[in-house]
């Protein structure tokens, strides 16, 4: 081993043989792991979305179309309330 130093204060030099970036290694698992993980969820999510929908689908369906109108709604007053300001009261948008 050689003195070429390690990734911070506290870790051992890098042994000889071993490239310099051995924290890419440990990222690139870091990163493989939480993907592995995210994806594992999604898919515990989505068997719980389809076994709900199968024991109570109108209420599942109640609940999507208020969560929709919801959002929409939402939607509109935001996108509305961003130009309101600029247009100033009876002020025709510049589109129109």
């Amino acid at each position: 081993m050689t003195g070429r130093g390690g990734s911070g204060p506290g870790f051992p030099p890098v042994p000889d043989g071993y490239p310099e970036s051995m924290s890419n290694l440990k990222s690139r698992a870091a990163k493989k792991a939480a993907k592995k993980a995210a994806k594992v969820t999604a898919k515990h999510a989505v068997h719980g979305a389809v076994s709900k929908t199968r024991r109570s689908p109108f209420h599942t369906a109640t609940l999507l179309a208020a969560g929709t109108i919801v959002g929409a709604v939402g939607a509109w007053l935001a996108a509305r309330s961003r130009y309101a300001p600029a247009l100033g009261p009876g002020t025709p948008p510049s589109g129109a």
